[in-house]
């Protein structure tokens, strides 16, 4: 390996914890070579593949827990390997990071002092990835719903629980399903259900 060949710069992320909650931080600039791929980098494990790059760098300590900021675009780490004693290869996902906000919802009662939904406020916020699950039509009675099945894909230190809400992308969402085996990452199974008079997650 040339270390010549070495001619673009990303940026390390590493996740930190802040007032707010957890947050991707840059660390260091660091010089890398890229290639990019045509075929799909299946980051999660129940959602859809981004495009796929593949990055050559000198060896240093790297994890998947960390990531790589690359022309503007947040690079989803998902393999990491030694090309030789001085040079790794880094596989990654090109993902749009979306700034989310855990939501608790406040007990509140109506003037009859019949339950109601509070207000909802923020917990924490943490950033995370969205990707396609699938979109399901059904044909109810007497209206028609759309339910948007998606999947959030975060930092292992963000533990959601079943049933939470969750702001993504300025639209709320029911957590319905965690899958919490990866080593270096979270996946959620989301869901938002609309319909002529309500527009809120179940």
């Amino acid at each position: 390996m040339d270390a010549g060949r070495l001619d673009e710069r990303a940026s390390l992320l590493r996740l930190v914890k802040t007032a707010a909650g957890y947050a991707w931080e840059r660390v260091f600039s660091l010089p890398v070579q890229v290639q990019r791929s045509g075929r799909a980098n299946l980051f999660s494990r129940v959602g859809l593949g981004e495009k796929s790059v593949t990055f050559t760098l000198r060896r240093r300590p790297l994890t998947l827990h960390d990531a790589l900021l690359w022309r503007g675009q947040h690079c989803f780490l998902t393999d990491i390997r030694e090309l030789d004693r001085k040079y790794l290869l880094v596989e990654a996902a090109l993902v749009r990071v979306q700034e989310c906000d855990l939501l608790e919802q406040e007990e509140a009662v109506d003037e009859y002092n019949s339950p109601r939904r509070g207000e909802a406020k923020r917990r924490f916020s943490f950033p995370g990835v969205l990707t396609e699950k699938y979109l399901r039509y059904e044909a109810g009675v007497p209206m028609a719903q759309n339910e948007s099945l998606l999947v959030l894909v975060t930092p292992k230190a963000v533990e959601l629980d079943a049933g939470e809400l969750v702001d993504a992308g300025g639209k709320r969402y029911a957590v319905r399903v965690r899958h919490l085996l990866d080593a270096y990452k979270n996946e959620y199974e989301i869901a938002r259900r609309e319909d002529a008079g309500w527009r809120e997650p179940v």
